[in-house]
């Protein structure tokens, strides 16, 4: 089993995209707060990255979300949206050729919940279990 800690929760890929058009063909790109958050968490998690495992089938993914009492939004004060978070993070599992893809038939089951933390204790914990 490997226990990655992403002490930030990730930005949304998909809810502030960006779209632009290239040769009148539209282009979509993630934000720029997806981007920059990309880049921390490959030099932060360089040792995984350094890694290269790339898993190619039978995992089992748990995610724990540590959420604060008191909303600590930045940008927003709504609730965010499990299914985009993690959508993000097994996106960045994959771009840091991690896993080999976050389709069906290699991440079998997924596992979520969330834990209630300190003011500003943000953070995710992802147990990958390969069976």
């Amino acid at each position: 089993m490997i226990k990655i800690i992403f002490p930030w929760i990730p930005p949304s890929k998909k809810n502030s995209k960006q779209v632009f058009c290239r040769w009148w063909r539209p282009t979509v790109i993630p934000s720029k707060a997806y981007n920059s958050w990309h880049k921390k968490m490959t030099e932060l998690l360089s040792d995984i990255t350094a890694n290269k495992t790339k898993y190619k089938n039978n995992l089992t993914l748990e995610y724990i979300f540590y959420i604060p009492y008191n909303k600590d939004w930045t940008i927003s004060k709504r609730p965010f949206d499990y299914s985009n978070k993690i959508e993000s993070i097994n996106d960045f599992l994959v771009d840091i050729w991690f896993i080999e893809d976050d389709n069906y038939t290699i991440i079998k089951k997924m596992y979520v919940e969330w834990k209630y933390v300190n003011f500003g204790e943000w953070k995710v914990e992802i147990y990958i279990k390969h069976s």
